[in-house]
């Protein structure tokens, strides 16, 4: 099954973007969204096994003007 298979059967609040898809998503350069994580800013984000990743309602909400805060998800 590819990955934009599985994707698509889970709910929004269990998907999950690596920083090169969530660029990609919000029409940006992953250096952007590098440095927003450095200053506290853009879409909220978790560290996973070592990997950045970004839940797709966060980046929603980014998108939508909604959450400001570029702070890791607790």
């Amino acid at each position: 099954m590819a990955t934009n298979d599985l994707l698509s059967r889970l709910p929004a609040e269990d998907q999950y973007l690596t920083r090169v898809e969530a660029a990609a998503y919000l029409r940006r350069s992953v250096p952007t969204l590098e440095r927003w994580a450095a200053h506290g800013l853009g879409p909220a984000w978790r560290k996973v096994g070592g990997r950045v990743l970004y839940p797709l309602p966060s980046l929603r909400r980014f998108a939508s003007g909604e959450n400001p805060s570029g702070r890791p998800d607790q």
